[in-house]
């Protein structure tokens, strides 16, 4: 065999184009000729940087120089948090609870009128892309309003410009089966560009479930992912709650799963066929994958491990756990309808979960009771690694997993932090501080950002300030019976300036200061 070395320029760059970050290095790593051919070469460098960053290219019409460039910028920016512009969006209408942000566009819950509680339509705002010395034009708020009682709504906007809605109708007795009214719930699929009927949807209108009204009506989450779309219904302690899986193309529902009331309450996809589901009474975090068995859509829900989580005291009980992790999985066929205009897209693989906890301490009821709220980190990668399929389902204890792929966060004396789950995006997410004027946090937890040494912090030319964590942390909290010890690295930046925000959200772009009305 000849030498790798005596194989002309342009052949080993094309090699080298398929490898990925490892072997990429290693190879670059392993003699002089390989190290220069690297560094020399802009497509190599530019492969190399979008793998460090955990982003995929959507520079098509851009120069790879000219990618490279805008690529280090962006990773520049939100490194130093350097605020590029400053935009104010108005809401000119009384939003519902009802809210989403992903792919560039935040939707809020419309209502009929303002003496209304129901959300009865909901409204979008395509937020600017800011390009080096370009001032966006002022997008307004598109409304939709569908005269019908939305529970929730769930966006795919950049895979398939899609937006599902879930809405309620009451039924009358009188053309009812049941000796009461009947809760009927219908999957209302539209174009997010357009606001009319998806032209790839099989059925506009997908019925989910019928079922004698009992009041209350219902919380839903919705996520999508590829041409699969998963509700999670929790309704009233009287009915037990469901998992619908939906077919959105071809317009078919299955009920994967029935549970107590509450048992689970959130739920997030770790890949197109995996997810994570917070198990409340068990206090674990069950991981299951999406069987089809036979080439009918009668899917089932397989769960393949238990993590279980820090051991709770005798007197606290869990209210909810939230998690969240974006972008969701893209699926094995998209299908882009959107002129995305950013240039880049962070890698659904690498991006983190987080999880939210409100736990309740009762050892000082009936006259007082103390609620306290937690946040933990994971990779995505870091839960898919236990889900290889075994014969029986594996049940991990919190000391075998958690600690060294964790990040533990203590909200107990600032509850309010935990209000927003879209606080996350990539490997990235956005905190602040207690008070009515704090500064803003960005967390990195991507691994190649992280530098060895110690964790002193570092003044950047802006004056905001940056550390890196490699240290282990500890929460000593009387909700737990034993600390919580968590080893998961990130990078700190803060800002120097303080802000009068009442939350914080995060895209991939952007960084979302809320100034909510209390009217």
């Amino acid at each position: 065999m000849g030498s790798l070395s005596r194989l002309p320029v342009e052949l080993l760059v094309k090699t080298l184009t398929l490898l990925d970050l490892l072997d990429l290095t290693a190879c670059e790593l392993s003699c002089r000729r390989l190290h220069k051919i690297v560094e020399g070469s802009v497509l190599l460098q530019y492969l190399k940087h979008l793998q460090i960053a955990g982003v995929s290219d959507r520079c098509g019409s851009l120069s790879v120089d000219k990618r490279l460039q805008a690529l280090r910028r962006r990773e520049e920016a939100w490194s130093e948090i350097d605020i590029r512009a400053t935009f104010k969006v108005q809401v000119p209408f009384r939003p519902t609870g009802i809210y989403d942000l992903t792919g560039g566009a935040i939707l809020l819950g419309t209502r009929s009128s303002i003496f209304s509680r129901a959300t009865t339509g909901y409204a979008y705002h395509v937020l600017p892309s800011v390009p080096d010395s370009v001032v966006p034009p002022s997008y307004p708020w598109l409304h939709h309003d569908l005269e019908l009682n939305i529970v929730d709504v769930g966006l795919g906007v950049d895979t398939h410009d899609l937006v599902a809605v879930l809405t309620s109708s009451v039924t009358n007795p009188f053309y009812s089966t049941n000796d009461g009214e009947t809760e009927q719930l219908d999957l209302r699929l539209f174009s997010f560009s357009t606001g009319k009927p998806h032209p790839l949807a099989g059925q506009h209108v997908i019925p989910i479930a019928s079922r004698l009204w009992a009041g209350g009506g219902c919380s839903v989450l919705i996520e999508i992912v590829g041409d699969h779309l998963a509700l999670l219904l929790t309704f009233n302690a009287d009915r037990t709650d469901m998992l619908v899986l939906v077919d959105w193309k071809h317009g078919h529902a299955h009920t994967l799963r029935e549970s107590n009331y509450a048992s689970y309450m959130h739920f997030a996809f770790l890949s197109e066929d995996t997810l994570v589901f917070p198990n409340v009474p068990d206090h674990t975090l069950e991981l299951c994958k999406i069987v089809f068995p036979t080439q009918e859509f009668q899917p089932i829900l397989q769960t393949v491990c238990v993590l279980e989580l820090p051991a709770l005291g005798e007197y606290t009980t869990v209210i909810r756990v939230d998690c969240r992790a974006e972008p969701n999985p893209i699926g094995c066929s998209p299908a882009p309808t959107r002129n995305i205009s950013r240039p880049f897209h962070d890698s659904p693989a690498d991006a983190i979960v987080i999880f939210n906890y409100l736990i309740r301490d009762v050892r000082r009821a009936p006259l007082f009771e103390e609620l306290y709220a937690f946040s933990f980190t994971v990779h995505r990668r870091a839960l898919l690694t236990l889900t290889s399929i075994p014969s029986t389902v594996i049940d991990y204890p919190w000391e075998h997993w958690g600690p060294p792929v964790t990040r533990w966060f203590d909200f107990h004396m600032f509850p309010e932090a935990l209000r927003w789950i879209t606080t996350s995006a990539g490997q990235r997410c956005v905190a602040r501080t207690p008070g009515p004027s704090s500064p803003i946090i960005v967390r990195d937890f991507n691994p190649h950002h992280i530098r060895s040494g110690g964790e002193e912090p570092e003044t950047l030319k802006n004056g905001n300030t940056r550390r890196v964590i490699t240290q282990p942390s500890m929460i000593d909290s009387t909700v737990f019976t034993q600390p919580i010890i968590s080893n998961l690295p990130y990078t700190e930046t803060i800002t120097q300036e303080r802000y009068q925000y009442d939350g914080l959200l995060m895209d991939e772009e952007r960084i979302i200061g809320l100034r909510v009305c209390a009217t």
